[in-house]
């Protein structure tokens, strides 16, 4: 395990590479994204899909240069914090990968990437991270009203009108608009 700039320690994954792509979207990450979706059933091939491959943020690979997963952000509103301005962060892995801690690594990737833009003033726009917990296993699985996920502390909110678990975490220095 190694050590990385912001003091957490990474986990070796073998075989897996995770490449940071936010903001560098080619129309065949596009394409490939969207088809590692539909063939996981994520996203149906009739939806929108290529708005939101437009969001990706980490993309993970096998040693095959499949992607197997990835994560997408959408800097958005949050009501229920007095519309402050969010990443809206999503997590998919492939069924046939889960259980890795492939989602917690996206995400301290994520985080290593924006907060350290925020902290410097580079990139105010978003406060934090925004997330609801839609997987019924980490449901069960993460019951704290507070969570650590990507390095980041990330407090309970409420339910969303599709009654999934919604959890905000502010990088440090945040304020309150």
């Amino acid at each position: 395990m190694e050590e990385n700039v912001l003091g957490h320690i990474d986990k070796v994954f073998e075989g897996v590479a995770f490449e940071f792509v936010w903001q560098n979207i080619t129309p065949e990450l596009i394409e490939e994204a969207k088809n590692f979706w539909v063939s996981e059933n994520a996203i149906p091939a009739s939806g929108d899909v290529e708005s939101r491959a437009r969001q990706l943020m980490v993309v993970v690979r096998d040693s095959e240069h499949k992607i197997i997963a990835v994560s997408t952000a959408e800097c958005l509103p949050i009501p229920q914090l007095l519309n402050n301005m969010f990443y809206y962060f999503r997590c998919f892995v492939s069924s046939s990968r889960r259980q890795e801690g492939l989602l917690m690594e996206m995400s301290h990737k994520a985080r290593e990437y924006t907060h350290p833009q925020f902290l410097s003033g580079e990139n105010t726009e978003a406060k934090g991270f925004y997330y609801s917990l839609e997987s019924e296993i980490l449901k069960e699985a993460m019951t704290e009203a507070v969570l650590t996920v990507g390095g980041l502390d990330h407090s309970f909110i409420g339910l969303d009108n599709r009654g999934r678990r919604l959890f905000v975490g502010w990088f440090d220095g945040a304020k309150i608009d």
